[in-house]
């Protein structure tokens, strides 16, 4: 399975009856309340991706990655500034284009 297919995969499970625990859980320390982790087994690896849903209610993916081997706090504070970034950008181009 390539990076393509791990990404359907997490969309299925955002399409699908698994949201929640442990699947996903919300990512504390983030700008944005309702901003999500969902986690994915690729192979051996569990990958995190940061989500959000924007005001259409449509989740929005931000960013992800496989913490094995990283510091805990580092890998989340790093995940959730990227995502709070890119998601502010998402939000910001969605006001624009009204």
């Amino acid at each position: 399975m390539g990076l393509k297919e791990l990404v359907g995969e997490v969309l299925d499970h955002l399409e699908g009856p698994f949201l929640g625990c442990p699947e996903v859980d919300t990512l504390s320390g983030s700008d944005h309340a309702n901003m999500k982790e969902i986690r994915v087994k690729f192979g051996k690896q569990v990958w995190r991706f940061a989500f959000a849903f924007d005001p259409a209610q449509s989740a929005i993916i931000l960013c992800g990655g496989d913490k094995q081997g990283m510091n805990k706090a580092l890998f989340y504070k790093q995940l959730i500034n990227k995502a709070d970034a890119r998601f502010d950008a998402w939000l910001k181009e969605k006001k624009n284009e009204h």
